[in-house]
């Protein structure tokens, strides 16, 4: 399949959204599933947590409960979904590009938005629902909880994370990142809508030509 940056769906841009990220995604639904109880371990840093709960995280990190253990594998089934719901759509728009590079446009726009829409769901309740960090000390004896400001400072303290929370976060973030830039037109064509009517009208000449061929 040949392709040129005059495509709404050049091949770079095909090879990042329908091959990269769906081995990145492949790669959580194994995570979610083959091994729940290092996920869900690492769903919350140790830095979150105060000295209590990391003890009771410790003691178990390889015991999930059978709810516990089914939500993390209809995570992983989610995550299957947008697989093959990525690999699949793109392979096709990518087909369908040299004959219809208006509707390939298009469909990439919309399936995109979904996708970046899904990226700050995705980042706003992991951020949401991080504990706000380990209580403080105030003054010599009273201790105070902490506050989402609390969570805020952890979050900038790089130390804080893991590899999970970073990528729940950072390379969510970064994908949507790669949306817009898609949808600024950085490293492809833009099909504008008088040659997409100039090209269905084409497409209707000659598919009448054809059909009184026939007759």
């Amino acid at each position: 399949m040949s392709s040129t940056t005059q495509d709404p769906l050049p091949n770079h841009w095909y090879l990042f959204f329908g091959v990269l990220e769906p081995i990145s995604v492949l790669a959580g639904t194994v995570y979610a599933t083959l091994l729940p109880e290092r996920y869900n371990h690492e769903l919350i840093p140790p830095a979150f947590l105060s000295s209590s709960k990391l003890q009771s995280s410790l003691l178990n990190a390889g015991v999930l409960t059978d709810s516990t253990r089914m939500a993390l594998a209809q995570l992983g089934s989610c995550y299957f979904l947008i697989m093959l719901n990525s690999a699949i759509l793109f392979y096709t728009f990518k087909r369908l590009q040299p004959s219809n590079p208006a509707v390939v446009q298009h469909l990439t726009s919309m399936l995109l938005v979904v996708l970046g829409a899904a990226d700050w769901t995705h980042i706003g309740l992991t951020i949401a629902l991080l504990p706000n960090g380990p209580p403080h000390q105030s003054g010599l004896v009273a201790i105070r909880k902490a506050t989402f400001t609390d969570k805020l400072a952890l979050l900038a303290k790089p130390a804080s994370w893991n590899s999970l929370l970073f990528g729940n976060i950072v390379i969510t973030f970064i994908l949507f990142c790669f949306r817009a830039m898609w949808w600024a037109g950085v490293g492809r064509g833009r099909v504008s809508s008088s040659t997409s009517s100039t090209t269905t009208k084409l497409d209707k000449k000659s598919a009448s030509g054809s059909l009184k061929k026939r007759v």
